[in-house]
C-alpha cells in the first residue's frame, strides 16, 4: 500500500495546507480563521468560547454555537488525515487539532532554530548556518497575512516574528564568525535599519566592521545607534555598546564577539511540537562554560508572588449518580497538615466519566482548599502523554513563576512547585495519567495538598494512594442523563426504548451522550427507532458518534497502548456473542502457552473486569459491551484457520464440562451415541456436583455462542456434539429458545459436511422443542427423519430415542394411532443397550395409553414397573413423572385422596429439582382432584397457577387443558359467563394446535 500524501500547514505567510505537495483548498474566511487558531494552539484543547470569541470578538451571532460546529465539521471533511483517527477531536472542554511535529512549519522552524543553537554552542558555525537557511526559507511572509487580526492571536504571532528576527541576527552572526564579513555585515545593515533600537543588531555590526579592520565604520555605526536611540527615546545606549565602543577606540585586538541573544529554551518546554505558545527558543547563547545559569533570576530579583489558581474545569450541567463515589471522595479530600497529601486515583476505561467526576468532586470541596486549585490535562492516554517537566512548568506559571524565572530542569522545577505548595491548602487534579512515573514528579510534599488523579489503567504502585473504580453509570441514572440531554419528553414517554439505548451504550457516559446528542439533533425521530439503529450486530457504533467525538475514538488509544497479543485476544473474542467468559476460554483466546502478562494487561488497562462466580468459585472475566462490539468488527477480518483454531479450543473445554455437568441432573433420554469431537479442557475447573442447574444458568450464553462459533467454522463435530451435550439442562429447565437456537446452528454444519449421525441427534432434539409446542406434524416429520438416519447408520440408540418422540406425538396428535407400536420398538432397542432409566420411561409411556383407552389395570402395571425402576436407580424426577402419571390414574377411577398423596410427592420432587414445566402438570392435575372433592377455592388457585407456567413456557395444550378445568370450576360456582370463556378460549386453542375445526380436546399429556 502506497504511503499516505504528506501534509504540512503554514503559518508562516499565509495560511496553506498541502498534501503531497499541492495546495488543499480551505474556503471560507471564517473556516480559515478556526483553522489558524487550532494551529497556534496545535496538540491543546481550544474551547468553544475561545473560538467564538476569536470570530466575533464581543459581538457574536445568536446562531454562533451552531456556525462555529457547521465551520468545524466542515473542516473535518476537507483536512487530510492525521497522526490521530480524528485530525479535529471533540474533549469534554473543546476541540484539539493534532498536528505531528513535521507537519507544521512553525514547530519545523524552531526545531531547526534549536539545532543550530547547538551546533552554535560547539562552535560549529557551517552547520549552524546551513540549519538558520533551512529555516528562514520557511518563511512566506507576515504570519497569517490573509487572514484579518485578531486580538488573541498578537502574542503568538509576535513571538514568531521575534523568533524569525532573531533567526535572521544569528545568520548574519553565523557569517561573520566564518569569517564572510561581507554577507553578515550586510544582513546586519539592513537589520538595523529596519529595527533600530534593537541594540543588539548595532552591537553584531560594530563588532562585525571591527573584525573586518573597518574601525571607522563601526564607530560610526556607534555614532548613529547612539543619535537614534538619544533623538527618539531619549536614553544613552546600554553597556554593551558602550564598553565595545571604548574597545574600538583603544584598537583593542581582543574585542569579543557579540553575545548571542536569549538563552536555549527549557527542553521540558522545548519538547513541544508546536512552539508558538511556548517559551521562545533561543537565537544565540553564551558559551555553557561562562554563562550563568538560566534558571537564575539576577541578583536582587525578589521571588515572584504565589498566584491563587482557580483552574478546575467546570463539571457538565447533566452530571447524574455517582452519590457513592462522591461521598468516598468527599471523606478522603481533606488537608491533613499532620500527614502525607491524600492521593486519590479514578481508574476506570474510557468514556465512562472519570473527568465529569473529578471535576464535580473538585468543586465539593473547595472550601476546604482556599489557596488554590489546580488542574493539568496529562494526555496519558495519547499516543503523545506529556512530560512532567512541561506540566510542572504550566502548574509554576499557575502559581505565579513568570516564564523567565521558570528551573532548567525538571527536578529543579519538581523541588519549587513542592516549595510553593509547602503549607499550602491546594487542590491538584491531574486528569488523564499514563501511570506512575507521569504522576509522582507532579505530587506535592506537605498534607495540607491533596490531589485527585484519574487514569485509564489501575496505578497500584503509587503509594498511600486511594484507588477508586469509576463502573458505568446504573441504568436509572443513565436514563436520567439520556433523558437530560433530550429535554423534549421522547425518553419519559418511551422508557421501554430509552432503556433499550442506555442498555445497548452498555450504560457509558460518552455513549449515552453521544446517543442523546444523535437523538436531540434528530427531534423527529422516535426513540424507539433510533433504539433499533443500536441493536446487537455490526453498525452500532457507527450510531455513537456526534461532534466530532465518538466511541469507537475514544476506546482506540487503550487498545494501541496493549500488547499485540492482548489486543488480538479481545478481536478473538469477538467471535463469540458472549460479554462474559471464564479464564480458561479468555486464555485459550492467546497463542502464548503463558497468557498472564497480557491477560494483567488487559485487566491493568480496565477493559475487563474479573467476575466472581459464587457457584463454581472460579475466575470470569467480562469484556465492555462496547468494547466487545469493536472486537466483534475487528473478528470478521480474522483468517478462517485462526477462526477454527480459537473455536476448537473453546469447544473442546465446554463439551467436556458440558458432559461432566450433565451427569448431576436428572437422566435424560434424548442423549445419543457419543460422536469423536476433542474434549480436551486443559485449565478448566471440573463443575460442581451440588448446584448444575446453577452452572448451567451463568455460562447459557457463553456454551450456545460456542455453539454457533463452531458451527460458524464448520468444526461440525463439535458443534452437534456441544449442542446436544446442553439438551438435558434444555429440557429440565425449559430452555426452548436456546435449545432451537443451537440445535438449527449446529444443524446446518452438519449438513454442509454430510455428517448424518450429527444431524439424526439434532433433528431428534428439535422435534422435542416442536413437540413440546403442541407442532405436531413438524415433529412428527423431523423425528421419522432422525428415526430413518439412526436406523441406516445402525445406530440403535439413536433408533431407540426418535421411536420413543414419535410414540409421544402419536398418543397426543392421535388418539387411536400408532403410538403403542412406536414406544414398543423403543423399548426394544432401550432393552438390547440395557438402558435402564430409558426402559422405565417407555413403560411410563405405555402406562399413559392404557390410561387414556380405559385399560386402568395394565395401566397401573406399567406405572409400577416404571417407579420402582426409577426409584432403584436413583432417578428422583423420573419417579416423580410417573408419581403424577399415577395421580392422573386415580383421578380417572375416582380415588381423590390417593391422587392427592401422589400429586403432592411429584409437585415436592419436581420444585426440589426446579422443574417448573413438569410441576406445572402435577399442579393441574391436582386442581381437577380438588374440584372433584368440592374444594372449589383451592381447585382455582392451582389451575390459575399451572396455566401461568404453561402460558410462560408456550405450551398451547397444557393451556388449553388448565382454561378447561378452570371453565369446570366457573361451571361448578355458577360463573356461566366466565365458564363460557374459558371453555371458548380453550376450543380455540385445540384449533390451532390441530389445524382442525371440529377440534375438542386432546388427551392428557
Amino acid at each position: 500500500m502506497a504511503p499516505a500524501p504528506r501534509t504540512t500547514f503554514g503559518l508562516l505567510g499565509p495560511l496553506r495546507v498541502r498534501a503531497g505537495g499541492v495546495d488543499v483548498p480551505v474556503p471560507g474566511a471564517k473556516r480559515r480563521m478556526v483553522l489558524a487558531h487550532l494551529l497556534l494552539h496545535a496538540n491543546r484543547v481550544v474551547s468553544a468560547d475561545e473560538l467564538t470569541a476569536t470570530l466575533w470578538a464581543d459581538d457574536p451571532p445568536r446562531t454562533a454555537r451552531d456556525n462555529l460546529y457547521t465551520y468545524l465539521s466542515g473542516l473535518r471533511h476537507c483536512l487530510p488525515p492525521g497522526p490521530e483517527p480524528a485530525r479535529i477531536s471533540t474533549t469534554p472542554h473543546g476541540y484539539q487539532l493534532h498536528v505531528a511535529d513535521d507537519e507544521l512549519d512553525a514547530a519545523v522552524f524552531a526545531t531547526l532554530l534549536r539545532q543550530a543553537a547547538a551546533h552554535r554552542h560547539a562552535g560549529r558555525w557551517r552547520p549552524a548556518l546551513d540549519l538558520l537557511d533551512e529555516a528562514l526559507r520557511l518563511w512566506r511572509g507576515a504570519p497569517l497575512a490573509d487572514l484579518p487580526a485578531r486580538p488573541a492571536w498578537s502574542a503568538p504571532l509576535g513571538r514568531l516574528t521575534e523568533l524569525r528576527l532573531d533567526a535572521r541576527e544569528q545568520h548574519a552572526v553565523a557569517h561573520v564568525r566564518l569569517g564572510e564579513h561581507g554577507a553578515g555585515i550586510g544582513e546586519l545593515r539592513e537589520l538595523a535599519t529596519d529595527h533600530p533600537f534593537r541594540e543588539s543588531l548595532w552591537l553584531h555590526l560594530m563588532t562585525a566592521l571591527a573584525a573586518a579592520g573597518r574601525r571607522a565604520d563601526a564607530l560610526a555605526a556607534y555614532r548613529q545607534a547612539r543619535d537614534l536611540l538619544v533623538g527618539e527615546l531619549g536614553v544613552e545606549p546600554g553597556a554593551a555598546l558602550v564598553e565595545a565602543h571604548r574597545a574600538i577606540l583603544a584598537g583593542s585586538d581582543h574585542l569579543a564577539p557579540a553575545p548571542a541573544g536569549a538563552a536555549t529554551p527549557d527542553a521540558p518546554d522545548a519538547a513541544q511540537p508546536v512552539p508558538v505558545s511556548a517559551t521562545t527558543p533561543a537565537a544565540a547563547a553564551p558559551s555553557p562554560a561562562t554563562a550563568p545559569a538560566a534558571a537564575d533570576p539576577p541578583s536582587g530579583v525578589p521571588e515572584p508572588p504565589v498566584a491563587v489558581p482557580h483552574q478546575l474545569p467546570a463539571y457538565p450541567a447533566d452530571f447524574v449518580g455517582r452519590q457513592v463515589e462522591l461521598d468516598r471522595l468527599d471523606a478522603l479530600l481533606r488537608p491533613d497538615p499532620a500527614g502525607p497529601p491524600t492521593v486519590a486515583c479514578l481508574v476506570g476505561m474510557a468514556g465512562v466519566g472519570k473527568t465529569a467526576l473529578a471535576a464535580r468532586a473538585g468543586s465539593r470541596v473547595t472550601d476546604r482548599f482556599p489557596d488554590g486549585q489546580l488542574y493539568a490535562q496529562l494526555h496519558g492516554s495519547t499516543d503523545r502523554p506529556r512530560g512532567a517537566g512541561q506540566v510542572l512548568g504550566e502548574l509554576l506559571r499557575a502559581l505565579g513563576v513568570p516564564r523567565p524565572q521558570l528551573p532548567r530542569r525538571t527536578a529543579e522545577r519538581a523541588a519549587q512547585y513542592r516549595s510553593l505548595l509547602a503549607g499550602r491548602r491546594v487542590l491538584v487534579v491531574l486528569d488523564d495519567a499514563a501511570g506512575v512515573d507521569q504522576i509522582e514528579p507532579l505530587l506535592p510534599a506537605t498534607g495540607t495538598a491533596a490531589v485527585l488523579v484519574t487514569c485509564r489503567r489501575t496505578v497500584t504502585t503509587l503509594p498511600g494512594a486511594h484507588l477508586l473504580s469509576v463502573p458505568a453509570l446504573t441504568p436509572d441514572d443513565a436514563r436520567t442523563l439520556l433523558a437530560r440531554i433530550v429535554p423534549d419528553g421522547r425518553i419519559e414517554h418511551d422508557p421501554a426504548a430509552a432503556g433499550r439505548i442506555t442498555r445497548a451504550c452498555g450504560y457509558l457516559p460518552l455513549a449515552v451522550r453521544l446517543a442523546g446528542a444523535r437523538l436531540a439533533a434528530h427531534p423527529h425521530q422516535s426513540v424507539a427507532q433510533f433504539a433499533a439503529l443500536l441493536a446487537p450486530g455490526p453498525g452500532r457504533l457507527d450510531q455513537l458518534h456526534a461532534d466530532g467525538r465518538s466511541v469507537r475514538e475514544a476506546l482506540l488509544p487503550s487498545l494501541r497502548r496493549l500488547p499485540d497479543d492482548a489486543v488480538l485476544a479481545v478481536t478473538r473474542w469477538g467471535l463469540f456473542a458472549s460479554e462474559t467468559q471464564p479464564d480458561w476460554v479468555v486464555r485459550s483466546l492467546f497463542d502464548l502457552p503463558r497468557s498472564d502478562r497480557a491477560l494483567d494487561a488487559l485487566v491493568e488497562a480496565n477493559l475487563l473486569r474479573p467476575v466472581a462466580d459464587p457457584v463454581a468459585g472460579e475466575l470470569r472475566y467480562r469484556l465492555p459491551e462496547l468494547l466487545h462490539c469493536h472486537a466483534t468488527e475487528a473478528a470478521g477480518q480474522l483468517p478462517p484457520d485462526e477462526r477454527r483454531g480459537v473455536a476448537g479450543r473453546v469447544s473442546a473445554g465446554w463439551l467436556a464440562r458440558a458432559e461432566d455437568a450433565t451427569t448431576a441432573l436428572p437422566h435424560c433420554v434424548f442423549l445419543p451415541r457419543p460422536g469423536t469431537a476433542d474434549r480436551s479442557a486443559p485449565g478448566a475447573p471440573t463443575p460442581p456436583r451440588t448446584a448444575p442447574l446453577a452452572w448451567f444458568d451463568q455460562r447459557l450464553g457463553a456454551l450456545v455462542d460456542a455453539v454457533d462459533v463452531a458451527a460458524a467454522a464448520d468444526l461440525h463435530e463439535p458443534a452437534w456434539e456441544l449442542a446436544v451435550a446442553l439438551t438435558p439442562y434444555f429440557d429440565h429447565s425449559n430452555r426452548y429458545d436456546e435449545w432451537r437456537r443451537s440445535h438449527r446452528s449446529a444443524l446446518a454444519a452438519a449438513r454442509r459436511a454430510g455428517n448424518r449421525h450429527g444431524e439424526a441427534a439434532l433433528l431428534r432434539g428439535l422435534g422435542q422443542i416442536l413437540l413440546y409446542q403442541d407442532r405436531y406434524g413438524e415433529a412428527r416429520e423431523l423425528l421419522l427423519r432422525s428415526y430413518q438416519l439412526s436406523r441406516e447408520l445402525g445406530d440403535v440408540r439413536g433408533a431407540a430415542v426418535a421411536a420413543s418422540g414419535l410414540g409421544s406425538v402419536e398418543r397426543l396428535a392421535v388418539p387411536r394411532g400408532n403410538a403403542t407400536r412406536w414406544f414398543r420398538r423403543s423399548l426394544e432397542g432401550f432393552v438390547a443397550l440395557g438402558d435402564e432409566n430409558a426402559q422405565a420411561q417407555v413403560h411410563n409411556n405405555l402406562g399413559m395409553i392404557n390410561r387414556d383407552r380405559g385399560r386402568y389395570d395394565q395401566a397401573h402395571d406399567r406405572f409400577q414397573q416404571a417407579l420402582q425402576t426409577a426409584r432403584r436407580l436413583g432417578d428422583r424426577h423420573r419417579e416423580a413423572n410417573v408419581l403424577r402419571e399415577i395421580g392422573a390414574l386415580n383421578l380417572t377411577v375416582r380415588r381423590p385422596t390417593a391422587a392427592l398423596r401422589q400429586l403432592t410427592a411429584a409437585v415436592e420432587i419436581f420444585d426440589q429439582l426446579g422443574d417448573t414445566h413438569c410441576a406445572g402438570y402435577a399442579i393441574q392435575t391436582m386442581g381437577r382432584v380438588l374440584l372433584t372433592t368440592g374444594d372449589e377455592r383451592r381447585a382455582h388457585r392451582s389451575l390459575g397457577r399451572a396455566l401461568g407456567v404453561f402460558r410462560r413456557l408456550g405450551d398451547r395444550s397444557g393451556e388449553a387443558t388448565a382454561m378447561e378445568g378452570l371453565a369446570e370450576v366457573y361451571a361448578a360456582q355458577r360463573r356461566s359467563r366466565d365458564a363460557a370463556s374459558s371453555r371458548e378460549k380453550a376450543l380455540e386453542l385445540r384449533r390451532q394446535i390441530t389445524g382442525d375445526t371440529e377440534a375438542t380436546r386432546l388427551p392428557h399429556r
